[in-house]
């Protein structure tokens, strides 16, 4: 809730539960290689791309928290890492194909 309230990312769309604008996105990483980084809130987001290159598996999960009414909601859970990178450089986004 504090992590919402102080440094998340401001959701474009209104909390579904109270309709205020109010929700934010927080994204968290796990894992066993992180070790005291496990568990942490990713801030500033540019952390992200290190723990990307300087690490090989974690888990990140992004959530949703609305900081009027306390609604939470795991919006994505990826792997990422050094052996999860995609050739983009791109850090975390769908891996599906973009051909038409």
């Amino acid at each position: 809730m504090r992590a919402g309230k102080n440094i998340g990312e401001d959701a474009e769309q209104p909390c579904p539960i109270c309709s205020h604008d109010s929700l934010k996105f927080v994204r968290y990483v796990y894992g066993d290689e992180l070790k005291r980084n496990s568990g942490r809130v990713v801030y500033p987001p540019e952390w992200l791309r290190e723990l990307v290159t300087t690490y090989d598996q974690f888990t990140c999960y992004v959530v949703e928290v609305c900081v009027d009414c306390a609604w939470n909601h795991l919006v994505k859970a990826y792997v990422a890492g050094r052996r999860h990178r995609r050739p983009s450089g791109r850090v975390g986004e769908d891996r599906r194909s973009s051909r038409t």
